[in-house]
């Protein structure tokens, strides 16, 4: 007696819980889709959409730079410091800044290995350009 009556408060939590209105089996809630939202909205989280694709591109950009970098013996340590800054600011949804660290970090890494072919090729360094 007890558990059925566990049961049925349990059951008309749940019910209350959801609203008020019992679901019937198998039927799920509406979903909400861009045209539900209002068009200022819409256009901030498309906004931030595109910055968030935006900010992947550069990061796996710079990760390329970076393999590219070890694979001809080079390091650029700020590089992966300023890519996990990069990760941070990314994770804070602040994707301006993410995105410029990520481009710095690609900055970075591609300096290393200019550095590190020079170095190969017995070239002095130079800071930037290339050599004439």
């Amino acid at each position: 007696m007890m558990r059925f009556l566990f049961i049925a408060v349990l059951a008309a939590s749940a019910v209350l819980a959801a609203g008020g209105q019992p679901q019937a089996a198998g039927e799920r809630p509406p979903r909400i889709s861009a045209k539900d939202v209002p068009p200022s909205n819409a256009a901030e989280l498309a906004a931030e959409e595109s910055a968030e694709k935006r900010f992947q591109q550069v990061a796996d950009q710079a990760h390329a730079a970076m393999k590219k970098t070890r694979e001809a013996g080079g390091d650029w340590r700020g590089a992966s410091r300023l890519l996990m800054q990069a990760a941070a600011a990314a994770q804070a949804e602040d994707f301006d800044e993410a995105i410029g660290l990520a481009q710095r970090a690609r900055a970075e890494a591609e300096a290393g290995y200019r550095a590190a072919t020079a170095r190969k090729q017995g070239l002095p360094q130079t800071k930037g350009a290339a050599a004439p």
